[in-house]
């Protein structure tokens, strides 16, 4: 029904200004939390993608970041985002090559 959109949107929204909100507090776990629930809702917000990529590389998650940074270049129609995209991935690699090394 269209009540039951709107409600689901609203609580879309509202997990998306929690997680913003968790981000600009430096709450990154908090954070990624509710930016899984937004991304669950819609894949391809690449806002939220980035975001999380952002929290995950901040907690040292760099194979996840990167994750979230290939879908942002996927999903994302702006130019500039996907340079933002990239540039995020740069610089998430070499920390990821770095474990798979000290794995080894």
């Amino acid at each position: 029904s269209t009540t039951q959109m709107l409600v689901g949107s609203l609580s879309w929204m509202a997990h998306g200004q929690k997680a913003h909100e968790y981000y600009r507090l430096e709450k990154f776990p908090e954070a990624i939390q509710e930016f899984d629930v937004v991304l669950a809702a819609s894949p391809n917000d690449v806002i939220s993608l980035l975001m999380r990529g952002q929290s995950l590389v901040k907690l040292g998650k760099y194979e996840a970041a990167v994750k979230d940074f290939d879908e942002g270049v996927r999903y994302s129609t702006d130019q500039k985002m996907k340079y933002m995209f990239f540039l995020e991935r740069g610089l998430a690699l070499p920390y990821l090559e770095k474990d798979t090394e000290a794995q080894k």
